[in-house]
């Protein structure tokens, strides 16, 4: 009985720190090589940021790493641009050039629910949020890329 409880409580928190999500970026490699790994940043309501990847031949992820909290002010912009944001549109855009796709990015807001840009760079098929709400949460994730 003990152990079902436990699980009951492991699972209970695992859904509930995903349901918590304010923003989220995927960028995951299109032509994976062993060793190819996907790339989530997560900014969650409480202001914690973490970053984990997980290994697409596996499906294996690390344990999430710490970056940082925003502060109270930071999230509750970040929370107001999230609904001007909802209201855009998504719209399609195609590159004019010739070289194939190399990775996919995703970055979205309130649990995926708004989308922010989502598609294939470089030269693919993207769709973009055409508010300025959501290109200001997009370049948050964005400057979490690098590392």
């Amino acid at each position: 009985m003990k152990k079902f409880f436990f699980s009951l409580v492991v699972a209970f928190a695992a859904t509930n720190a995903i349901a918590n999500v304010q923003l989220e970026a995927q960028i995951t490699p299109l032509n994976p090589v062993v060793g190819s790994q996907s790339k989530f940043i997560r900014v969650y309501k409480s202001g914690e940021i973490q970053i984990q990847y997980c290994d697409m031949a596996t499906n294996v992820c690390t344990a999430p790493s710490y970056v940082g909290t925003l502060s109270w002010y930071a999230m509750n912009h970040i929370m107001q641009q999230t609904e001007y944001a909802r209201s855009g549109a998504v719209l399609e855009t195609k590159d004019d050039c010739t070289a194939l796709p190399t990775v996919y990015r995703s970055y979205t807001a309130d649990n995926k629910s708004v989308v922010l840009e989502q598609g294939n760079y470089p030269c693919g098929s993207v769709f973009v949020n055409q508010t300025d709400a959501a290109y200001y949460l997009a370049s948050i994730l964005k400057g979490y890329e690098i590392n």
